[in-house]
């Protein structure tokens, strides 16, 4: 048969409405109850923001559910029973699925925002693809040394270093289309004293 629902105590409470001792599940969602599809790993759940309130008499068990960064071997933590993760929240109301991302991880945002994340959340949600760049290195402008956005910066393809498109002279007044690599100035003249002084053979 069908397998048990999974979900994780939010609280117990009461209500009027009902009696006995009441608890408010968080449900996660198997994948296949998302985009009507079969999934390879019956142990891959996504979290939702859904939750209703049931009699505790409903619980059936214990399980864990843990997120994937913390599963440092996902073959030998799904052999275990009852050991479920996720990776993504899926929002019913807008039929969304997003990244989950746990704070320890992030490092490409302002310090500020790093500091408020890191005291006061575990996971970030964002959307789909844009994990990558909140978890790589830290971006700098190398000329005004402040942070820098994946979507106001360009990155030279010579030396690999970030500038705020506001901070070039000239400015840059949008991104090179996809497919052309941007340089910048320093690593231009390079290139061109070098082809007017080529080595002799």
């Amino acid at each position: 048969g069908e397998p048990y629902y999974i979900g994780r105590v939010m609280e117990f409470c009461t209500s009027h409405k009902r009696k006995g001792l009441q608890v408010r599940i968080a449900w996660y969602n198997r994948m296949k109850d998302i985009i009507n599809r079969k999934t390879a790993d019956p142990n891959l759940l996504v979290a939702t923001m859904h939750s209703d309130i049931y009699p505790v008499s409903s619980i059936r068990g214990k399980c864990t559910v843990m997120h994937k960064h913390y599963v440092s071997n996902t073959d030998v933590y799904r052999k275990q029973s009852d050991h479920f993760y996720y990776s993504q929240l899926y929002d019913r109301y807008i039929q969304r699925v997003y990244d989950v991302v746990p704070c320890e991880t992030v490092q490409n945002v302002p310090m500020d925002t790093l500091e408020a994340l890191k005291s006061r959340y575990q996971f970030i949600a964002v959307e789909q693809g844009k994990a990558a760049d909140l978890t790589v290195a830290r971006r700098t402008c190398c000329v005004c040394q402040q942070w820098c956005s994946s979507a106001m910066s360009v990155k030279c393809a010579a030396c690999q270093k970030s500038f705020h498109m506001s901070c070039l002279n000239p400015p840059l007044a949008r991104k090179p289309s996809k497919g052309f690599a941007w340089q910048c100035a320093y690593c231009t003249r390079q290139e061109q004293l070098a082809e007017s002084n080529p080595e002799s053979p």
